[in-house]
C-alpha cells in the first residue's frame, strides 16, 4: 500500500504535453524535424501471387505519409527494382502515381531465370532514410518444378530490450537464430548454467536475466556462440508490458540500481512519433529501486511509437519501439451474387465498407479475382497492407528475415530487435544535414558530357540542346565546366527514349561528343537462392497451354485486316508543332532524278549544294535574316531527326515521298540551337525506314516512365468469332482504382472464362482517413452450359 503510494508520488504524467518548458523544447526540435523531413512509405499489391516468363505482372502502388497513412497529392515518381538472389537488379522501372494510388504493371523479361525475386519500391525521398524501409516484396517466376525458399541462416544475435545490459537489475534479452532453430542456454565466464531460451517460428526467443557488473555472459545454440557485453554499473533497465485488445495501458517497469545516481535526478519520458509527443511523465526514483508507469493507449495512435527515457539534458537512457493495438472498426463485406457459377457466365460481385454503425466509409481500394487452384504451392512474400504498414508505418526488416506480424507471439521480440528507422533523439536535439534526395514530381536528365574539352586542354562550360524523339519537345541545358549536367523535363517521356542533341561552345557545334547518363543503382544484399522441388508446378504447365492455344488460334486476328487504318505521316507532330511548313514538294509531281544532288539543284528552293574541298555542302537560305545558315540544316527524316547531311544526300530520289522545308526564324526558333540552320523533313517510302536513319553519334538512350497499360479480360477478337475457341485466363478481373460511393458501396462484374475450379477475390484499400483493410471470398467455378 505504501509503495503504490509513493509510486504515484514520483510519476507525473503529463499526456497532453506543453506543460513542461523541457518537453515543449524538444516538441519543437520533433516538429521542426518533420517539417522538412516528413516520412513516406509504399506499399504494392500484385493480381497475382506468380507469373510466368513474359507475363504481364499488374500491380497498385499506395503511396502515402507514414503516419496517417494519408495520399501523397500530387503527381509523384516511384522505382522499382527486381532483385534476384545474388543482390543484382534484374530490372528497373520508373512509374508515376497520382494523388497516392495508381496501378502499373511488369513486363517480366521472357529470358528471365525461374526463381523467387524480390521486389523492392520506394521514392528518391526515402533513400535519405535506411534502405530497409523500401517496400519489400516478393514474386516468383514459375518453372517446371515449384521452388521452396531457404531460410536466412542467423548465426546467433541478442539485443537487450532498452539498448543496454544494466548491472544488478532484471532485464530482458531478445535473441535472434534462424526460424525454429531450438533451445539455446546462457551461461558466465565459467560456464555455469544461468537460463534458457527457445526460438520461435520467426527466429526470435528471450530470456531474463540479472547480470553482475564484474561477470561476463554468453549465449549459445548449437555450435554457435555469442558474448553479451558487459554489463553497464549505471542506468535503467525497462520492463514492457504492451497493451491488448482488452488492456488500454502499455505497462511499464523503470529500475534503477541502489547506487546509481540517476536516483537523485529527474528524467523524461517521451512516446512520439511522427511529428508529436503523444505522451511525457516526469520520472524521479528518489529511494525507489522501480517505478511503474502505465501509459494510456487514448493518446496514442494505433501502431508504432517510440518510446524513450531522456535526462534533462536529452541523453537518451533507454529507447524502444511501442506497438499500440487498436480497433480500426472497419466492416468490410464482400458479396456474391451467387456462390457458385459455370463457365463463360458473368459473375457480379459487390463491396460495402461501413463502421461498426454501419455508417458507410469513403474508400479506395485495388481487386483482383484469379484463379486460386493455379497458386497452391505459391509464395506469401507480399506483405498484406496492414501487417506491412503495422497501423503506421513498415519498420526495417532484413530482406533475408521474415518478420512476424503485429499479431504474432513473437511481434514484441521483433521490435525490441528493431531500431526506430526514422529519427534518434540525439539527431533531432543537434543540428540536422540537409537531405541529399528529394521528391521528384517530373523527370530529370542527368550526366556528362565527354569529348567537350577546348584545344588548349582547357574547359568551358557547354551548352546543350535535346530533341525528345517521341514527344517533340526541346530543352536547354548548360554543363559545368567538368561536362556534368542536369535538368528537369517538363513532360513525361516513357520506356526507352532516344534523344538528339547538339552541344556548342561559343555558338559552335561540338564534334566527336558523347553522353553517358548517371546512374545511381542500389546495392542489395544476396540472399539464400530457392530449392527447385519434385513438385510440379501447375502455373507453369496453364501458362504454356494457354501460350499455345493463343498461337494456335490466333490467325482468326487477320479477318480484322479491314479495320486497318492509315496512319498520319512520320513527321505529322513536328510539323504541326511548327505551324506548317513553308515548302513542300511532292515528288511524284516531278521528273525523277538519279540523285539528290540534282534534286536539290533543280527541284527544292532555298536548300543549295556545293562542293568545298571535295565533300558535298548543304546550306538553307533564311529569309529572316537574309542569309544562307552557317552549317548543314537538321532533317527529319521519317520522324527520326539527324544531323547528317551525308545521309540525306544518299538517299535515292525514287524512294523519297515529300520534301519539306521550314526556314522562318519565329518557327525555328522553338528548336533553339537545332533549327536555327533551318529544318529540312523528309518522309520516304522505304518500309520502316526510321530504325535506318543515321544517329551519325548525336544520340543516346535514356529509360523513361513506364506508362500503365489498362488490364482487359474482355475477348480478343479472335476468342469472339467462334465459340469453339478456348478461353483460359489465370486473373478474371483486376481493378487497381476501385472506390466506394458515398454509401460506402462498390460493385463489379467479370465473365468466368472456360477454367474451372477455386477462385479467389482479394480486396485490399485505404479508407479516405487512412485506414487500412483488406478481403479475401471464395467461389467455385464449374463446367456447364450459361444460362444468360
Amino acid at each position: 500500500m505504501t509503495r503504490s503510494l509513493v509510486l504515484c508520488l514520483f510519476v507525473f504524467s503529463t499526456p497532453v504535453f506543453g506543460q513542461d518548458t523541457v518537453v515543449e523544447g524538444w516538441q519543437k526540435k520533433l516538429e521542426s524535424f518533420y517539417s522538412s523531413t516528413p516520412p513516406v512509405v509504399v506499399h504494392l499489391f500484385f493480381n497475382q501471387p506468380m507469373y510466368a516468363r513474359g507475363d504481364t505482372a499488374f500491380f497498385r502502388a499506395a503511396f502515402v505519409t507514414a503516419e496517417e497513412m494519408l495520399p501523397i497529392k500530387g503527381s509523384q515518381i516511384l522505382m522499382l527494382d527486381l532483385i534476384n538472389h545474388k543482390g543484382e537488379i534484374t530490372l528497373h522501372q520508373e512509374f508515376r502515381v497520382k494523388n497516392g494510388w495508381d496501378g502499373n504493371q511488369v513486363i517480366i523479361p521472357a529470358d528471365i531465370a525461374p526463381g523467387k525475386y524480390r521486389v523492392k519500391a520506394y521514392c528518391d525521398w526515402m533513400r535519405n532514410f535506411s534502405y530497409s524501409l523500401f517496400f519489400t516484396g516478393v514474386i516468383e517466376i514459375a518453372g517446371e518444378h515449384n521452388v521452396e525458399s531457404v531460410p536466412a541462416k542467423v548465426e546467433l544475435e541478442y539485443f537487450a530490450e532498452g539498448g543496454k545490459l544494466i548491472g544488478g537489475l532484471k532485464n530482458k534479452v531478445v535473441v535472434l537464430s534462424s526460424p525454429n532453430a531450438g533451445k539455446g542456454t546462457v551461461t558466465d565466464e565459467k560456464g555455469n548454467y544461468v537460463t534458457d531460451f527457445n526460438i520461435g517460428n520467426y527466429g526470435y526467443g528471450f530470456f531474463y536475466i540479472t547480470p553482475e557488473n564484474d561477470k561476463r555472459y554468453r549465449a549459445g545454440l548449437g555450435q554457435h556462440v555469442v558474448n553479451l557485453a558487459p554489463a553497464e554499473s549505471d542506468g535503467v533497465a525497462i520492463l514492457l508490458t504492451s497493451n491488448t485488445e482488452k488492456n488500454t495501458m502499455h505497462r511499464l517497469i523503470l529500475q534503477a540500481s541502489a547506487q546509481s545516481l540517476l536516483r537523485k535526478e529527474s528524467v523524461y519520458l517521451l512516446v512520439s512519433g511522427h511529428g508529436a509527443i503523444y505522451y511525457s511523465a516526469l520520472v524521479q526514483f528518489g529511494d525507489l529501486e522501480y517505478v511503474t508507469v502505465n501509459v494510456p493507449t487514448e493518446e496514442l495512435p494505433p501502431g508504432l511509437s517510440l518510446l524513450t527515457l531522456l535526462r534533462n539534458n536529452g541523453d537518451v537512457l533507454v529507447s524502444r519501439m511501442l506497438y499500440t493495438r487498436k480497433d480500426n472498426a472497419i466492416q468490410l463485406n464482400i458479396s456474391l451474387l451467387k456462390p457458385e457459377a459455370v463457365t463463360r457466365e458473368e459473375v457480379k460481385c459487390s463491396v460495402s465498407v461501413h463502421d461498426k454503425t454501419g455508417k458507410p466509409i469513403l474508400s479506395q481500394m485495388s481487386v483482383t479475382v484469379y484463379n486460386d487452384d493455379l497458386f497452391t504451392e505459391t509464395v506469401t512474400g507480399n506483405n498484406k497492407i496492414q501487417d506491412y504498414l503495422w497501423g503506421t508505418c513498415n519498420v526495417a526488416i532484413d530482406d533475408s528475415q521474415p518478420s512476424p506480424n503485429s499479431d504474432s507471439p513473437e511481434a514484441d521480440l521483433f521490435l525490441i530487435s528493431q531500431a526506430w528507422p526514422w529519427y534518434t533523439w540525439k539527431q533531432l536535439l543537434t543540428t540536422p544535414e540537409e537531405p541529399r534526395h528529394f521528391f521528384e514530381g517530373y523527370q530529370h536528365l542527368n550526366g556528362r558530357i565527354s569529348g567537350a574539352l577546348s584545344q588548349d586542354g582547357v574547359t568551358d562550360k557547354t551548352n546543350l540542346t535535346f530533341y525528345l524523339q517521341s514527344t517533340d519537345d526541346v530543352y536547354e541545358f548548360e554543363a559545368n565546366q567538368q561536362g556534368d549536367f542536369t535538368g528537369t523535363l517538363l513532360f513525361d517521356f516513357y520506356d526507352q527514349e532516344e534523344i538528339f542533341y547538339r552541344a556548342e561552345r561559343y555558338g559552335k557545334k561540338l564534334m566527336n561528343t558523347s553522353i553517358t547518363l548517371s546512374e545511381d543503382k542500389i546495392s542489395y544484399s544476396a540472399v539464400a537462392p530457392g530449392i527447385s522441388t519434385s513438385k510440379i508446378n501447375p502455373y507453369f504447365n496453364y501458362a504454356g497451354q494457354k501460350n499455345l492455344v493463343t498461337n494456335s488460334y490466333q490467325f482468326f486476328d487477320r479477318m480484322n485486316s479491314d479495320l486497318i487504318t492509315k496512319k498520319a505521316g512520320p513527321n505529322a507532330s513536328m510539323e504541326d508543332e511548327l505551324w506548317g511548313a513553308e515548302f513542300e514538294i511532292d515528288l511524284d509531281d516531278f521528273t525523277i532524278f538519279p540523285t539528290m544532288q540534282e534534286t536539290v539543284h533543280e527541284i527544292i528552293p532555298w536548300l543549295q549544294n556545293r562542293k568545298h574541298n571535295g565533300k558535298d555542302v548543304l546550306r538553307m537560305y533564311l529569309p529572316d535574316r537574309k542569309t544562307n545558315g552557317e552549317e548543314s540544316p537538321t532533317f527529319l527524316i521519317d520522324g527520326v531527326l539527324t544531323d547528317d547531311s551525308d545521309y540525306f544526300l544518299n538517299l535515292k530520289p525514287v524512294n523519297v515521298d515529300k520534301i519539306k522545308l521550314i526556314t522562318k526564324g519565329d518557327k525555328l526558333s522553338k528548336l533553339s540551337a537545332l533549327g536555327k540552320n533551318g529544318l529540312v523533313l523528309v518522309e520516304t517510302k522505304i518500309p520502316g525506314n526510321a530504325a535506318k536513319v543515321s544517329r551519325n553519334g548525336s544520340y543516346f538512350l535514356a529509360p523513361g516512365l513506364t506508362k500503365p497499360i489498362a488490364f482487359s479480360s474482355a475477348l480478343k477478337s479472335w476468342q469472339a468469332k467462334t465459340n469453339r475457341v478456348p478461353r483460359m485466363q489465370s486473373t478474371l478481373f483486376w481493378n487497381p482504382n476501385l472506390a466506394t460511393t458515398l454509401e460506402g458501396e462498390a460493385s463489379f462484374s467479370f465473365l468466368a472464362t472456360d477454367d474451372t475450379g477455386q477462385f479467389r477475390v482479394i480486396i485490399e484499400g485505404l479508407t479516405f482517413d487512412g485506414r487500412p483493410f483488406r478481403a479475401e471470398e471464395t467461389f467455385r467455378v464449374n463446367f456447364g452450359k450459361n444460362s444468360n
